[in-house]
């Protein structure tokens, strides 16, 4: 991942269960140390259309006061309704969280979302003029996503861009503006896994001091994910030991298209492994 960004696996839930206590919820300093990230509803089978409408109300200028509120959602456990919804939710919140990229209150990237996001800009403007034109942007949309833009889509894109800023655009493409605008334009619509699916594809750890321990870890990650596109890991401490956990990773992925474990002395030893995870991986690019 891009230097500066961090995540906690953390999820929050208030719960509350009498439609009449939220118009007094109030948020006092011991509510944001739990660090509610959602407002769960219980009992809604209990309530009718009307109350449902006035809980709305309610809800919405509490919402729009705190940030940190993403959801806000009403179940009911008896009669089994959108109680999946509410899993949905709060994992969403932890495995694609808006608030290490987004500021809610100003309606903007944050600084290291944007530092993060500038540097995949600059990987992908390969011809180095400052913009994405159509053949890098289209490159850029299927390493991420894996599905090609046809032209049409391009210009589409490139106009909602230039119609909210005009610098965002210009004659050789897509500028470094525009790039940051529609990213920020992904979270403000609800679609923050869009935005960590770009950062994840360009996932970066160099010089972080990660240990073999450290490596097990990521090796499970490449198990799990199907979003990883390339992995940085020069200048740790895996060895030979963090070399085999990761081969393990490597042997039941097949999102992974670059690897750079240079400076981990990972010996024969942790090549042989390596060179063994990486048997079915065609098109691959590594350096160890």
């Amino acid at each position: 991942m891009a230097p500066g960004i961090s995540i906690r696996s953390f999820i929050g839930c208030l719960n509350y269960n009498q439609g009449n206590k939220v118009y007094r919820v109030q948020y006092e300093n011991q509510n944001f140390q739990m660090g509610a990230d959602s407002m769960v509803g219980c009992k809604l089978d209990l309530r009718d259309q009307e109350q449902i409408a006035d809980l709305e109300q309610a809800m919405s200028p509490i919402m729009q006061q705190f940030g940190e509120i993403e959801t806000c959602i009403e179940c009911s456990a008896l009669r089994n309704i959108q109680v999946h919804e509410v899993f949905y939710y709060s994992q969403k919140a932890v495995v694609h969280p808006t608030a290490p990229l987004f500021d809610q209150e100003l309606q903007t990237l944050k600084p290291r979302g944007t530092r993060a996001l500038k540097r995949i800009f600059i990987l992908c403007d390969y011809d180095r003029d400052g913009a994405l034109n159509d053949a890098e942007l289209n490159d850029f949309q299927v390493r991420c996503f894996n599905a090609p833009l046809q032209p049409s889509e391009i210009d589409n894109v490139k106009n909602v861009v230039k119609e909210q800023v005009p610098e965002g655009v210009n004659y050789h493409g897509l500028t470094l503006a525009g790039f940051l605008f529609l990213n920020a334009l992904f979270v403000e619509r609800g679609k923050v896994e869009t935005a960590w699916t770009v950062l994840l594809r360009f996932l970066e750890l160099n010089n972080n001091l990660i240990d073999c321990y450290g490596f097990s870890g990521l090796a499970s990650a490449l198990l799990e994910s199907k979003t990883i596109n390339s992995m940085y890991l020069n200048g740790n401490y895996g060895g030979a030991l963090g070399a085999a956990a990761l081969a393990k990773g490597l042997e039941g992925n097949r999102s992974l298209r670059e690897l750079y474990v240079n400076g981990n002395s990972v010996g024969d030893e942790g090549v042989r492994a390596l060179v063994s995870g990486l048997v079915l991986h065609k098109g691959f690019e590594y350096e160890f």
